[in-house]
């Protein structure tokens, strides 16, 4: 199962009610494991310093028998880790910043990340971010604002 990602264009503010349709002209069986709705955020741009954008990794546990039998078992596999900097010197790009961090309950909430959103939306990911928000002062105005991300399963390296 493919995840499908829709960007609305416009910001719809006074909107209650929302109705799903799945319509196909084949036998298509629509499966729907989540549906995100919510308000788009975008960063003020690409990070520009630092990105460690392919790190990827499993978790496992290791036991190891009385008898010096070693045996893995795999918790979870193809997680993406991200983790990247900007800097930011506008009063505007840091209350986007500090806004996210507050949408996100102070890095408590998972969040939607998509590297390239106007390219590739299928690949969007749902985030865990660090509970600390990094916007050192590094000059008289510039802030570098980094950002430590963990994917949440379903893992998109793992759908096929």
């Amino acid at each position: 199962a493919k995840r499908v990602v829709y960007f609305l264009p416009d910001r719809k503010t006074s909107t209650r009610y929302v109705r799903l349709l799945v319509q196909s002209s084949n036998a298509l069986i629509p499966e729907i494991g989540e549906l995100w709705l919510g308000r788009r955020r975008h960063l003020p741009y690409k990070f520009d310093r630092q990105l460690d954008d392919l790190r990827t990794g499993s978790e496992l546990v290791a036991f190891e028998s009385r008898s010096g039998i070693r045996t893995n078992y795999t918790l979870s596999r193809g997680q993406s880790r991200r983790t990247g900097s900007m800097l930011l010197d506008q009063a505007s790009d840091i209350a986007t910043v500090e806004a996210f961090w507050s949408e996100s309950a102070q890095g408590t909430k998972p969040f939607l990340y998509c590297e390239n959103p106007s390219t590739a939306a299928s690949t969007t990911q749902l985030m865990n971010q660090d509970p600390e928000l990094d916007l050192a002062l590094v000059g008289p105005r510039t802030r570098s604002f980094g950002l430590n991300m963990r994917e949440v399963a379903p893992f998109v390296a793992l759908e096929s």
